[in-house]
């Protein structure tokens, strides 16, 4: 499990962080900058700043979390902040350098081996990927690892196995936004859009505000329409290398150039037609005056 660090001003901490979880960060900002007033020299607490400016300004979430590490060059929250914040702004370089070296100073955080894991997915190493999360739940079973190992395993064709870790993560925290998320994903990866848009229509009851959930879940109600579903790459394609689907796309140009102008016209149509009931059905009607 994570080892967290103790601040020497618990009260603080955990105000913050309460504060944090309720969205008030202008409060919790305050509370921030009265604890490096009362203890200026506190890497504990400008730690703490870090923390809440990465919820209002990346760039003064890094500026702050470098006065941390100043004063303490292994302060793990500081080295958090800088973490997510490479890892938001998709900063591969960055994140590399950052996580390696997390990774030798904290090897026991099970967030780190996710958060790597996550890395490798958006660059496809499916398999690596894997093992990262493996080592994540054998430190911390908790919803989040479960549910990003789900979606790995079923980028991975593990099916079964998906639908396994699925039920663990909801086991262990069906209300985790960021958890459903990740199930609603292998959930469409699996070929099941109407659980991949109850995930996500939890997913979004639990956080309305989060712009990522609330354009997945747009997305996924698209997909959930039977005409565009059609228009998609049929399932098993899936299993197919990017350079093999790129051969199938030139032969049926080749021999069947007018079927294949009339799918990629099918297509347009029912994308924007699906897109267009999304919009209806989430935000009615709506007209220009």
């Amino acid at each position: 499990m994570d080892a967290m660090q103790q601040p020497a001003h618990p009260n603080y901490h955990s105000r913050i962080d309460q504060l944090l979880h309720w969205d008030r960060y202008d409060d919790a900002l305050k509370e921030a900058e009265a604890w490096i007033r009362e203890d200026p020299e506190n890497a504990d607490a400008y730690g703490a700043l870090a923390v809440v400016y990465q919820f209002i300004d990346a760039d003064k979430a890094l500026y702050w979390s470098g006065e941390a590490l100043k004063r303490d060059p292994e302060l793990e929250s500081a080295w958090r902040v800088r973490l997510i914040v490479a890892y938001e702004r998709k900063d591969w370089p960055t994140f590399e350098k950052v996580i390696a070296e997390m990774l030798r100073m904290f090897p026991d955080y099970s967030y780190l081996y996710r958060m790597q894991g996550q890395y490798l997915l958006t660059k496809n190493r499916w398999q690596e990927a894997r093992e990262y999360l493996e080592q994540a739940i054998s430190l911390n079973h908790s919803s989040i690892n479960y549910a990003v190992y789900a979606y790995a395993l079923a980028l991975l064709n593990k099916d079964e196995e998906s639908l396994n870790a699925e039920q663990v993560a909801l086991h262990d925290d069906p209300e985790d936004d960021q958890a459903l998320l990740y199930l609603a994903w292998a959930a469409e990866r699996r070929n099941d859009p109407r659980k991949a848009a109850e995930f996500m229509g939890s997913a979004i009851r639990l956080d309305p505000n989060n712009a990522q959930i609330r354009e997945e879940y747009l997305e996924i109600l698209q997909k959930s329409y039977w005409f565009y579903r059609v228009m998609l790459f049929p399932n098993y394609l899936r299993k197919l290398k990017g350079w093999q689907i790129l051969i199938i796309w030139i032969a049926c140009w080749i021999l069947f150039k007018p079927l294949l102008v009339l799918f990629i016209l099918l297509y347009i149509a029912s994308y924007w037609a699906s897109k267009a009931l999304v919009h209806v059905k989430v935000f009615g009607w709506t007209r220009r005056r």
